[in-house]
């Protein structure tokens, strides 16, 4: 008895000739590359090309993953020189979809061809197609072209924001105060951020050499990109050199992106080359250096650990109320200061009342009153035994920078950093 067995159908996922735009890469590489950029996509926006991400296979012999919001961007480039027959194309793919499969699939080289009905791809026992948007509709991504970059070790970067990033404003109305002010003063790289309540400055020991006019009158990175940045940067080893640029004239082809001034940070490590490029924020940043006093008549100095741990405790145990003006939840602590004694005492009328004390060196007293998760924030972002806690009286600014005598976290002496804290009425 004859059977006749007819061969199973499969799925038409677009034909795939060897002519066809396609490229082999590790999926791992290819992953990590989707997730460093894929925060930067704008998933909320009435515009679909902004929840993808721009997939483009060079000529050089490498891919290129770009993900935007119209304000910044990010770009990561793999090497993928040593991958067998690579021919350049691009699309823009969805970027959760993108994201969810390559999470999903092993270390196992994944090939990805163009066709017309989308991006076909084939991934060890894994296969099928990726529906598309044009390449041609995703937003533009010029880069600023600076005569003047500068390199900095990414540890320093990455110190000079992470210190002050918790002072950001995130109240839209006062805009200018949502990021970071970036700016060169007396030749060296400082970082500034407030919210009109506190406010922290850090400073890069080493000096940035050159003409930067655009650097001495300042510029304002967002909160956004400054996540993004620390982020990024957080897996690098501190000597990693970062090439920063600065650009307020326009591109000569094109448009920039949100046609603001940008700033770019670029690097490479491995097999990776990184590129953010940032819309500044324009508006003009306070004066901060009138609303530090120049010279104070009292001072108290305390264990850093020692302190952050009380207003911890305190915070933790009460909670927060929202009985600011700005309707923002907060706990008030009386703080006062007895000179070799410093009591903080806070209530709440479900949790009751908490006092407790620390030992500080001083011959001063003082009762004022302070936010208490700005203390801790603030105690957090210093990288010192002792702080110093410098003032006149209790409704001016109080003063904080590391004590005389307060050992540095080995590897963090390159950035001092000075805080304001606003007391409080108690």
């Amino acid at each position: 008895m004859n059977a006749t067995v007819k061969e199973r159908p499969r799925a038409d996922h677009g034909t795939v000739s060897n002519l066809m735009p396609s490229v082999t890469l590790d999926a791992q590489a290819l992953r990590k590359a989707v997730e460093a950029v894929a925060p930067a996509m704008d998933l909320r926006s009435a515009n679909p090309l902004l929840a993808h991400i721009a997939f483009v296979v060079e000529a050089e012999g490498g891919v290129t993953v770009r993900a935007t919001n119209e304000d910044s961007s990010l770009d990561v480039t793999c090497d993928v020189r040593s991958a067998e027959g690579a021919v350049p194309f691009a699309a823009a793919i969805s970027g959760r979809t993108l994201t969810k499969l390559l999470a999903s699939v092993g270390p196992s080289p994944i090939t990805m061809s163009l066709t017309t009905n989308g991006v076909v791809l084939q991934c060890g026992d894994l296969s099928g197609r990726i529906p598309v948007l044009p390449i041609a509709d995703f937003p533009a991504v010029i880069h600023s072209v600076c005569d003047r970059p500068f390199e900095m070790p990414a540890g320093d970067l990455v110190q000079l924001l992470e210190t002050v990033q918790h002072a950001i404003s995130t109240e839209e109305t006062r805009y200018y105060l949502n990021g970071v002010h970036i700016h060169r003063r007396d030749g060296k790289l400082v970082a500034a951020a407030t919210d009109g309540h506190r406010m922290a400055i850090a400073s890069l020991a080493t000096p940035v050499d050159g003409t930067h006019p655009d650097l001495d009158a300042g510029v304002i990175l967002h909160r956004k990109a400054v996540k993004h940045l620390l982020r990024l940067l957080a897996v690098l080893p501190d000597t990693v050199a970062v090439v920063v640029r600065l650009s307020s004239d326009q591109p000569a082809n094109g448009r920039r992106i949100g046609g603001r001034p940008r700033m770019a940070f670029s690097w490479s490590h491995g097999d990776m080359q990184v590129r953010v490029d940032c819309g500044l924020i324009d508006g003009t940043f306070p004066d901060y250096i009138k609303v530090i006093p120049q010279t104070f008549t009292r001072q108290c100095v305390v264990y850093r650990s020692f302190l952050r741990r009380a207003a911890h405790t305190l915070l933790s145990v009460l909670g927060e109320v929202r009985d600011r003006p700005d309707g923002k939840p907060w706990l008030k602590l009386l703080f006062v200061l007895d000179k070799t004694c410093l009591r903080l005492s806070g209530s709440s009328e479900e949790h009751g009342d908490l006092t407790t004390r620390v030992t500080v060196a001083s011959q001063d007293a003082v009762e004022t009153g302070f936010n208490a998760r700005y203390v801790v924030e603030c105690m957090d972002a210093f990288e010192c035994d002792a702080v110093a806690v410098k003032f006149n009286d209790a409704r001016e600014p109080f003063v904080l920078e590391a004590a005389e005598d307060g050992r540095v976290t080995q590897g963090r002496e390159r950035v001092s950093l000075l805080q304001v804290l606003m007391p409080a009425r108690v």
